[in-house]
């Protein structure tokens, strides 16, 4: 009887890309050489610093922030004891990092200075703002009534409960989740899991105002989950759970919508030509950044491999996609090179 085995380390003996218009990428999922007791881990975001090194934001209290060369060789790590689940994260240019820290205690967004350590920080440490916002929210429909004290736990129906819980919008934080600067140093936070605002800070990192409430409605947020500022100083905001997107300007004017045929839109980042859109449930979406014209689509309604929790690209069109999937065969972290 003949016996028939896989290749050892099969994942290095095939290729794998996308094209969709004139964009095609081969997939790379072990572009990242994670240390040992990080692989697997959720990694939220990620973004480039000027000399294409890699910054990643993990779930992992001793790996933070993770940095990787242009090679993708790990290279160190930051933010231990400061941070707890940094979710995205941005670069200042006072060679300093913003980082929104999304765990249900702490409230902030994280200034460090490229060692790691604290510079200062927005809005109020360990004390959320008043949205109405339910941590607890499933055991409490329990309590109540509002489900049956049988139902057993569900991850999903525990975050959506969680998510209506937001009655009102409140000032900066309750668990904020994106970041980015305007060409002038105005600073928009997107304040997601227990908001659902906007908020604006002048180039002094005083805060100016907020924009925004909970709903379905055009203008309103059910979990603003990412930002990013475009060459044009356009605010794009990922409206995740609306599947939708906005491109607002820095005074809050609706400029542009993006909707119909996304899927829980989660991430949004720019170059100098094009707007990438990436969807937590199977896409990716290319505009260009003049024209506002879809130029390329990728994937499909719970396609694996585009679950976008984050998204960024490097200099040469390369782009990282980051995801928080547990148990997953290609990893949380993967690149698709520009071919």
């Amino acid at each position: 009887m003949k016996t028939i085995k896989s290749f050892d380390d099969r994942n290095l003996y095939n290729n794998i890309y996308f094209k969709s218009g004139d964009f095609h990428y081969a997939l790379e999922h072990c572009w990242a050489k994670w240390p040992d007791d990080v692989k697997g881990s959720d990694v939220l975001g990620a973004a480039f610093d000027a000399d294409d090194n890699l910054y990643a934001t993990t779930s992992r209290l001793d790996y933070p922030v993770c940095i990787f060369n242009a090679r993708g060789d790990f290279v160190r790590s930051i933010g231990k004891g400061v941070l707890i689940r940094p979710h995205s994260i941005a670069f200042t240019k006072n060679n300093t990092i913003l980082l929104p820290d999304s765990s249900s205690t702490m409230h902030a967004v994280r200034e460090l200075d490229m060692d790691g350590k604290l510079v200062r920080n927005f809005g109020n440490p360990f004390q959320p703002s008043d949205t109405g916002y339910d941590h607890d929210a499933f055991i409490n429909a329990k309590i109540r009534g509002d489900i049956p004290a049988e139902t057993p736990y569900d991850e999903m129906r525990e975050f959506f409960l969680r998510t209506d819980s937001i009655v009102r919008t409140a000032p900066p934080f309750n668990i904020p989740c994106g970041v980015d600067l305007t060409s002038k140093g105005e600073m928009f936070v997107a304040d997601g899991y227990g908001n659902a605002a906007v908020h604006k800070f002048d180039a002094d990192g005083n805060y100016v105002s907020t924009f925004g409430k909970p709903g379905k409605e055009i203008g309103e947020f059910r979990l603003p989950h990412w930002l990013r500022v475009d060459k044009y100083d356009r605010v794009w905001v990922a409206d995740r759970e609306n599947s939708r997107a906005y491109a607002f300007s820095t005074d809050f004017e609706i400029l542009c919508l993006v909707e119909g045929g996304f899927w829980r839109t989660a991430c949004v980042w720019s170059d100098d030509k094009y707007i990438y859109l990436g969807e937590l449930r199977g896409g990716l979406s290319i505009l260009d950044i003049d024209s506002l014209e879809m130029v390329a689509q990728f994937g499909y309604f719970h396609c694996n491999i585009f679950n976008c929790h984050g998204l960024c690209g490097d200099s040469k069109g390369n782009l990282i996609i980051t995801s928080i999937i547990g148990s997953r065969p290609i990893g949380n972290l993967y690149r698709l090179r520009r071919v």
